[in-house]
């Protein structure tokens, strides 16, 4: 267990946001909401000891959602000045070790998300980033759309990431978790098709 992880949480939360109808957002907006109600359930399945905890040179699944966050925190920041830098992170110490603080900040962001509507993904930002592992840095023009994808492909790598974290502690994860849409599609098409047993019964082979 890393120092601090014990005891770090403190404060109650709503563990169940209230169910929106997803179906009245932008498509973009929803999947992106969808992938941070993942990180939710995800956050609320753990102990706060299984959640600050990383062994060796494995970051704990409190760092993966933490890095997760604050980039989603990165881009509602850069709205103010129509500029966002990934790079420029809190790196919150309290959110990688507190799943309660992790879920509350995460409803938070998720409360900014379901005021986006067709016009702001349109919008146009510059996006700065480091270029390598030194001091040179970039600038790209985008939109927040563009960011959006961006933002939902980067958080189900990390949690295909935290779903292997979570099963080596003995802690089973939805099948799906972690899994791209492209995955689910390709696998949806190339399944072999469900036959019946001598039952009756529906079998998948």
């Amino acid at each position: 267990m890393r120092p601090g992880s014990v005891g770090a949480c403190k404060r109650m939360t709503n563990m169940n946001p209230s169910v929106e109808t997803l179906e009245a957002l932008p498509k973009l907006v929803a999947g992106c909401m969808d992938s941070c109600r993942q990180c939710i359930e995800v956050a609320g399945m753990l102990t706060p000891e299984q959640y600050a905890f990383g062994r060796d040179e494995h970051r704990s699944i409190g760092e993966h959602l933490r890095h997760c966050i604050e980039h989603f925190q990165a881009l509602l920041a850069g709205l103010n000045v129509s500029r966002i830098d990934y790079d420029k992170r809190d790196r919150n110490r309290e959110i990688e070790v507190c799943p309660a603080r992790f879920i509350d900040t995460m409803i938070e962001v998720t409360d900014r998300l379901r005021t986006f509507d067709e016009a702001t993904l349109i919008r146009s930002l510059s996006m700065q980033t480091l270029c390598g592992a030194g001091e040179e840095r970039a600038e790209i023009s985008t939109t927040v759309g563009r960011e959006l994808a961006f933002l939902q492909q980067h958080i189900i790598h990390h949690l295909a990431i935290v779903k292997m974290l979570a099963q080596s502690m003995g802690v089973m994860m939805p099948a799906d978790l972690g899994v791209a849409f492209s995955t689910s599609i390709h696998h949806a098409k190339t399944a072999p098709p469900a036959r019946r047993d001598n039952c009756g019964a529906i079998c998948a082979h």
